[in-house]
């Protein structure tokens, strides 16, 4: 059986290893697993990478939060413009009936959609978080 060399890991492969290795068939393994671990904490390039991964990891699930909005905001809007109807907070505006009400809801769709787009196309947190570092 090949023993793993956990020198070449880096700190965010030892943790996920960490989290996966059967600690009772393995206790000497997970002994020098859990020691390069330490070693590895002390080092600023390992912790910067770790750092950033889960600063990647939370802008990707806020995009996926994002384009979920921007699809509610889409079909609110195709709502409005296929039946003539905005809804808002279990009411029903039509254009007939209350036309400002109604064209201050559709305004509404189309800034938030709008912005979430800006928001799940640009890199600008990306871009922020480069400049932080």
């Amino acid at each position: 059986m090949i023993k793993p060399n956990y020198k070449d890991y880096t700190l965010q492969q030892l943790l996920e290893a960490q989290e996966i290795i059967d600690k009772a068939q393995f206790p000497l393994r997970y002994k020098k697993l859990c020691a390069e671990i330490e070693f590895k904490k002390h080092d600023p390039q390992q912790l910067a990478l770790v750092e950033r991964k889960k600063h990647l990891n939370n802008l990707i699930f806020s995009k996926i939060i994002m384009a979920l909005l921007s699809c509610f905001f889409a079909s609110e809007l195709y709502s409005a413009w296929q039946l003539g109807v905005a809804s808002f907070r279990k009411s029903d505006y039509t254009l007939a009936d209350n036309p400002p009400m109604f064209y201050f809801i559709v305004i509404t769709n189309v800034v938030l959609l709008l912005v979430f787009l800006f928001l799940v196309f640009s890199n600008v947190w990306l871009k922020q978080a480069e400049i932080e570092e």
